[in-house]
């Protein structure tokens, strides 16, 4: 009975320690590929990896993110250890200068929920009695509802009467129904 010459053929490993060749740092998670051929190995956290091959000629390229790629071609007829060493890819490009607005271009102040009333948005408002009102026309705005009958507090998102600080012209009004 004949065996084939694949099965007879001898088994060798190559091992290796791929490292970064100017710090000499292992490069751990490196991908080594065997061309032709759909076998390849990942280096663990010691940069190190190792493969069993038939006995032959084998070209493996070494692939890590950042580094230049590299090949080397092999005479499999023995077990090998190998210290790889691959370089860096530095490509040295135009100056690239990045630049941005100031993170708080958009905040004039540091006042959260601050609502300015213009004087003419006010006046295009109907009117009862030939004045317009100031509180009504606050209780239009979004999140605000009135005291209720015989209240003249402004319940504003929920909040109490006495959470609300009411400004007229940089003046401080402590009661709205004063306004």
């Amino acid at each position: 009975m004949a065996i084939p010459s694949a099965v007879c053929q001898q088994k060798y490993t190559i091992s290796a320690v791929v490292k970064d060749s100017s710090s000499g740092e292992t490069l751990p998670g490196a991908t080594v590929l065997v061309e032709g051929q759909r076998i390849g190995a990942t280096t663990n956290e010691a940069g190190f990896f190792s493969l069993t091959l038939p006995e032959g000629t084998y070209t493996l390229q070494f692939l890590f993110t950042g580094f230049q790629s590299k090949k080397l071609v092999l005479e499999l007829n023995k077990n090998i250890h190998l210290d790889i060493e691959i370089p860096e890819n530095i490509s040295i490009e135009q100056e690239v200068i990045v630049t941005s607005d100031k993170s708080t271009k958009n905040v004039d102040r540091v006042e959260m929920g601050l609502v300015e009333l213009d004087i003419e948005k006010i006046r295009a408002l109907p009117a009862m009695m030939g004045e317009v009102d100031i509180m009504k026309t606050i209780q239009l705005l979004p999140g605000i509802q009135a005291g209720g009958e015989g209240n003249t507090g402004l319940y504003v998102r929920g909040g109490g009467a006495d959470q609300n600080l009411v400004l007229l012209d940089d003046a401080l009004i402590y009661n709205t129904g004063h306004l």
